[in-house]
């Protein structure tokens, strides 16, 4: 009987280490698993992320060409007698040129944004008062100056 005790024990023990072994290979099956489509899925996320970056940047540098493309062609700013002020075209700036930039506005960088809201506070002060002086369209032209060197310095950039 004690032979027999001795098996059964044995074939007991037997069964648990088989059975935690099985256990603790599922377990690193299990996580090994999870890590791998952890990895697969934040390399599709980064792949993703590349896309749109990529497409964004392709549609601002076509919003760029459209803009430098339309400012070769009309005349905003023109020089005045006086060398220190220059004329800005309000006119043609908001029948041409700001219709163009509030298409890509979502495109452009901050900094372009912010001195075209600067060109639009600029007007709509002008237009309030209806009155324009030298020195306000003169801080027009500049802006718009401005908007474009940043926009050739971008083409530099990339």
């Amino acid at each position: 009987m004690s032979t027999a005790l001795a098996a059964t024990i044995g074939a007991i023990i037997g069964a648990l280490i088989s059975t935690f072994g099985n256990w603790f290979m599922n377990k690193q099956k299990y996580e090994n698993e999870n890590a791998q489509a952890d990895k697969k899925r934040n390399w599709e996320l980064e792949d993703k992320q590349l896309a749109e970056a990529k497409e964004k940047e392709n549609n601002k540098i076509i919003a760029y060409n459209k803009i430098l493309k339309v400012a070769g062609e009309v005349m905003v700013v023109s020089s005045t007698g006086d060398y220190t002020l220059s004329h800005f075209r309000i006119k043609v700036y908001m029948d041409i040129i700001r219709p163009l930039f509030y298409e890509n506005l979502h495109v452009l960088d901050r900094e372009l944004v912010s001195k075209i809201r600067k060109i639009d506070a600029e007007i709509e002060k002008m237009n309030y008062l209806e009155d324009t002086e030298p020195e306000w369209l003169s801080y027009c032209a500049q802006q718009y100056d401005e908007i474009l060197a940043l926009i050739e310095a971008k083409y530099l950039d990339s």
